[in-house]
């Protein structure tokens, strides 16, 4: 087995070199995204209130409150997102398992957050589908 190949399994629970690497070039990375995520979330919050400010009877209610929700829901995994980030900087300055292991599963609540978003969002496209096709169905 040869000491610098970083590919090979030590045998104990430390992590490779190239993993530790890895997980360092990461975590930046998805720091920038959270964090543009974050300020996305911020400015279409803004731009709710703004479209409620500018039409407030009636015409601008609704949109704007589909924007609030959209914002609110997109602000989550992206929170997920910096907090991961952070553990792993921890771990990979510190070397304390349990911040690797907050890590692992503040990015498996982004992931589980995000497959309920991908599993509404089918269920919607599919509603729309029959509707729109129960729609054009009922012309004739």
């Amino acid at each position: 087995m040869n000491p610098l190949d970083s590919t090979q399994s030590t045998g104990s629970n430390e992590l490779t070199p190239g993993a530790m690497e890895a997980l360092r070039s990461t975590g930046p990375w998805v720091m920038f995204m959270g964090i543009l995520g974050i300020i996305g979330s911020a400015v279409m919050l803004v731009a709710a209130f703004v479209i409620m400010a500018l039409f407030p009877f009636g015409s601008g209610i609704l949109p704007g409150v589909v924007y609030v929700i959209i914002a609110v829901v997109i602000f989550f995994p992206q929170l997920f997102l910096v907090q991961y980030s952070n553990a792993l900087g921890r771990y990979t300055r510190d070397k304390n398992p349990a911040d690797l292991e907050n890590a692992l599963k503040k990015q498996k609540a982004f992931w589980m957050y995000m497959g309920i978003l991908m599993i509404i969002y089918l269920a919607f496209f599919v509603i729309a589908l029959l509707a729109g096709g129960l729609t054009a169905f009922s012309r004739y």
